[in-house]
């Protein structure tokens, strides 16, 4: 781009008229030092646009604020930025490509917010590996219970789903309780 803004009707104007449902831009990103950076654009769904401007409204509403016609047009599109090449990352493999990351990076996010893996005391080595090692069988022991529930919870109905997040904090709210039945000195049932 030129330096200048994107003009998300332009943009959208452009979609409509080629019936496209995905287009790459080439933009510069950062005011100094800037960076080439390819812009991926694709369309929702009608369906996804009702409830992303229905969010975009009630926002607004608890703001006092109203909704801008470029706001409106920009809940239509999806927007993924990158400096990775199109050959190694066409532009049809891109949201598959986000949608790992953005999981991966909720597993990172409920590690350390729930499991505080990134807390550390200055330890000896071994203590630090052991701990580290503890902790890990912790989160996939979890990992495994809430895979197993997840399973049962969509067996009843294929719509519903768990958050990994709310399960895992569920886990440590009852991590002791869970101990003491695993030690057999309290039972299930207390």
């Amino acid at each position: 781009m030129d330096g200048q803004p994107l003009d998300w009707g332009k943009i959208m104007r452009k979609f409509n008229r080629n019936k496209l449902t995905a287009m790459e831009l080439m933009v510069m990103v950062y005011d100094k030092n800037k960076v080439p950076c390819r812009l991926v654009i694709e369309t929702v769904d009608d369906e996804e646009y009702g409830k992303r401007l229905e969010k975009a409204r009630m926002k607004a509403k608890s703001m006092k604020v109203g909704i801008t016609e470029s706001h409106k047009k920009k809940l239509r599109l999806n927007t993924y930025l990158t400096n990775v090449d199109s050959s190694i990352l066409p532009i049809t493999a891109i949201r598959k490509t986000y949608y790992l990351r953005w999981q991966v990076e909720l597993i990172f996010k409920t590690w350390k917010s729930v499991f505080a893996i990134n807390k550390i005391k200055k330890v000896k080595k071994e203590r630090l590996e052991c701990h580290l090692l503890a902790k890990l069988m912790w989160i996939l022991i979890n990992y495994r219970l809430f895979n197993t529930c997840n399973a049962h919870v969509k067996a009843q109905d294929n719509m519903q789903g768990m958050s990994v997040l709310i399960f895992f904090k569920r886990c440590r709210k009852f991590a002791a309780s869970l101990k003491q039945v695993l030690l057999k000195r309290k039972s299930i049932s207390t």
